[in-house]
């Protein structure tokens, strides 16, 4: 009777533990943060079923906010309230990434990449270069991030290539606090010229290279514009 009672008080135990243990894993939490990147328009994004932000403008991002890291569905809305985007991604505890929506009108896209958000140097930023123009498709860029303080240089960038390439999706440390001029150039000829670009010590950021979708406009028609993520 007494082993019994031991066994029966051992199975208990090992049950009500692995009870809290299972509950310690579903409480695990990721972070995601959502910007629009789409040419002149906004979008709605839904994260596991709720509503993070309602038509937020082109070039303007959320905070993260965290949800239950696994299967992760991401939903995006176009200004009509149309479903544009419906797709599940793979988060891991504890980790932070950034989901970029773009060309919604045509050809639904997105960018979900994962931040490394550790703390620049002294007297650094971390930066990276994303290019989610699709006229990108067409003509492939040279993009300088130039100061007297120091500089950056990502050449022979194509639409979407922050994807498969991690290196793109790697943060580089750049002289910081400082203000820089961001220069697009598809061979000789200059797409976009930005004085203004603030960087500021401490800070992470994604500069985000837009433009248009139509992929069948001459080169001397091309305006793209840009916009940044301050990811803390």
């Amino acid at each position: 009777m007494r082993r019994g009672l031991k066994t029966f008080i051992g199975l208990s135990i090992i049950i009500a533990l692995s009870g809290c243990y299972a509950k310690m894993e579903d409480s695990r939490q990721a972070n995601v943060l959502f910007h629009t990147a789409y040419f002149n328009d906004w979008l709605q994004f839904t994260l596991n079923n709720n509503v993070v932000t309602n038509f937020l403008p082109t070039g303007n991002s959320t905070p993260y906010t965290a949800t239950l890291h696994g299967d992760t569905r991401i939903l995006v809305k176009d200004r009509f309230s149309n479903d544009r985007v419906d797709t599940l991604v793979r988060t891991e505890p504890f980790q932070s990434y950034t989901y970029i929506g773009y060309n919604p009108a045509s050809r639904p896209r997105g960018a979900f990449v994962r931040d490394n958000l550790t703390p620049p140097p002294p007297g650094k930023a971390h930066v990276r270069i994303f290019y989610c123009a699709e006229i990108g498709r067409l003509y492939p860029i040279n993009v300088t991030i130039r100061s007297s303080l120091d500089n950056i240089q990502s050449n022979n960038r194509v639409f979407n290539d922050q994807l498969p390439n991690q290196n793109f999706q790697s943060f580089v440390p750049i002289a910081a606090p400082g203000v820089y001029n961001l220069e697009v150039r598809s061979g000789t000829t200059l797409l976009l010229n930005e004085p203004t670009l603030n960087f500021r010590e401490g800070k992470i950021y994604t500069v985000i290279i837009l433009g248009p979708e139509d992929t069948t406009i001459p080169l001397s028609s091309v305006n793209l514009s840009y916009s940044t993520i301050t990811h803390n």
